[in-house]
């Protein structure tokens, strides 16, 4: 099973109003993924064996909005602590925001989703890995009503976290600052 961070980008503007980004995929190794080439997705990034989830989170955020000296104003469901047992192990216990899993189709992928919060004056750019294209910024009520209507149009392992970020921010659950 491949891990896999899934940070969901977003920022708020000057006036309060909150915006989640999305880009366009582009899979550049067909035989890895060929369902989702073309589809809606959040970034996303394949953990490093002994990488910390969060770091690759943020590695994926830079990578696939092309600022490398991107710094996260907040990262939700980041709150965690590290144990060990004994010299040689060293351990990251944290409640991520989202979990989910891949039971079909492409990759056995599980990813852990948490929710990034930017600067409103970020200037990313696209095409920055030439694995994602057309990034876009949405009001969380016109993107969920875009995910319910158009499911087909996004990224699988991304939806569910794309569909919970919405609603929370629309029901008020979520609290940026």
């Amino acid at each position: 099973m491949k891990s896999v961070a899934i940070p969901i980008v977003v920022k708020v503007d000057d006036e309060g109003a909150v915006w989640v980004h999305t880009q366009t995929r582009q899979v550049i190794d067909k035989d890895y993924d060929s369902m989702y080439h073309g589809t809606q997705e959040t970034c996303g990034e394949t953990v490093n064996d002994y990488e910390n989830i969060i770091t690759a989170a943020i590695r994926g955020c830079r990578e696939e909005l092309g600022c490398p000296n991107l710094i996260p104003e907040k990262v939700i469901g980041a709150d965690g602590k590290f144990f060990s047992t004994r010299l040689e192990d060293e351990i990251l216990g944290l409640k991520p925001y989202y979990l989910v899993q891949q039971l079909k189709g492409p990759q056995p992928w599980m990813g852990l989703g948490f929710i990034v919060i930017v600067s409103s004056d970020i200037e990313f750019h696209p095409d920055s890995d030439g694995e994602v294209s057309a990034h876009r910024w949405w009001k969380p009520e016109d993107l969920l009503k875009d995910l319910w209507e158009n499911p087909a149009c996004f990224m699988g392992l991304h939806y569910p976290i794309l569909i919970k970020v919405c609603q929370d921010f629309i029901e008020g659950k979520i609290h940026v600052f």
